[in-house]
């Protein structure tokens, strides 16, 4: 079962856990800090980059249509090379898991446990995704397309009750032109998710048409963010820097619905899920990483090593929010533009054929 492929279905609803990262949770109000409501053309910018390496991942399964991603990279880097790339994401999906749970513990510990401490979150939740993990990417996805359809829903339930707090415009265009490109580049983080599919890239079956399907996913997930944006950047205008949880902030219901009770307990299990979802997939990236890396070592090694790392990471520096926000703002950048756009430019270069050979998967 370990070993089994995923569907383009599975791949696409994948993807929209991908893109449902923290750009929904706390990016917004950071974007908004540095130049307004044009943050939102930020993430339209970046999200369009994404959809390029998506669409690049689609060339390389075309013609790579069983290999692995370290077979890919050595075939056309050489294996030095290939094991810095793979060195590359096994830190970029350790950090990637570290910032989400730090993320999500901050957010549940102000909305629900408000005297709990760290490490009885963490004891609640690893297990979980040690399992998930060592079970492999087809029984993850197997879970990722059973709870999907109740995500989304808690996902567009929370854009609806937005509307309940009235309509306006966000103020666009306020701020120049290398303010915008400085911010974009300093969020490069929040993205670059696609990267789980190229290093599982040999565990997806296409078939005929899948790579439409799971574009069709990723526009799905784009717009829906670009939706929550919006609301929020029209509810909060000026004041958005000070709401750090977009999503859970922008289905706050106005005054006249208050008497319907704790609505915002559809937020909270949304993100409880989504969350959890998200830490599989960066797990198993970490993992992946990892056994590419040290091919003579299996996953529970990983997991193991993983397990060390994170517990002792979390008494050092993992609820120190502001640590993750400098170190991604600053350095990560930098590692991004390597890994989420060179690389994959790269490899496609390589891989270009005539466009009749894509209609298949298109």
């Amino acid at each position: 079962m370990k070993d089994a492929k995923i569907s383009a279905r599975q791949c696409g609803m994948i993807v929209v856990f991908l893109i449902l990262s923290n750009i929904i949770l706390v990016t917004p109000s950071v974007i908004f800090s540095e130049i307004g409501a044009d943050g939102f053309w930020v993430v339209v910018l970046l999200a369009f980059l994404d959809l390029i390496v998506l669409g690049g991942f689609f060339v390389l399964k075309s013609k790579y249509k069983t290999e692995s991603f370290s077979q890919v990279l050595e075939m056309n880097f050489g294996k030095i090379i290939a094991k810095i790339v793979l060195g590359l994401m096994f830190v970029f999906f350790l950090f990637k898991s570290f910032f989400t749970f730090s993320v999500l513990y901050t957010y549940l510990k102000q909305q629900v446990y408000q005297d709990e401490f760290e490490f009885l979150a963490i004891i609640c939740l690893l297990p979980v995704i040690n399992h998930a993990v060592l079970c492999g990417i087809r029984t993850i996805s197997r879970t990722v397309e059973l709870i999907f359809y109740i995500i989304i829903f808690g996902v567009l339930l929370c854009i609806a009750m937005s509307f309940t707090n009235g309509m306006a415009l966000p103020i666009f265009f306020q701020t120049s032109a290398q303010a915008f490109f400085q911010s974009s580049f300093k969020h490069l983080f929040s993205f670059g998710d696609y990267m789980l599919l190229y290093l599982i890239m040999d565990k997806i079956d296409l078939q005929q048409k899948g790579g439409r399907k799971v574009f069709g996913f990723a526009v799905f997930g784009v717009a829906i963010v670009l939706a929550i944006l919006f609301r929020f950047y029209s509810i909060y205008r000026i004041t958005a820097f000070m709401h750090n949880n977009a999503i859970v902030d922008i289905s706050m219901v106005s005054a006249e619905y208050a008497s319907l009770g704790r609505l915002d307990v559809i937020s909270m299990i949304t993100v409880m899920f989504l969350g959890y979802i998200q830490l599989e997939l960066f797990v198993y990236g970490f993992c992946k990483s990892f056994n590419f890396l040290f091919p003579k070592l299996n996953t529970t090694c990983a997991i193991v090593l993983y397990d060390v790392l994170f517990f002792l990471l979390s008494y050092l520096i993992l609820i120190q929010y502001d640590f993750f926000m400098r170190t991604t703002e600053s350095y990560v950048p930098f590692v991004m533009i390597v890994l989420n756009y060179f690389v994959p430019l790269v490899l496609v270069l390589a891989s270009v054929r005539s466009p009749r050979q894509y209609k298949k998967i298109f």
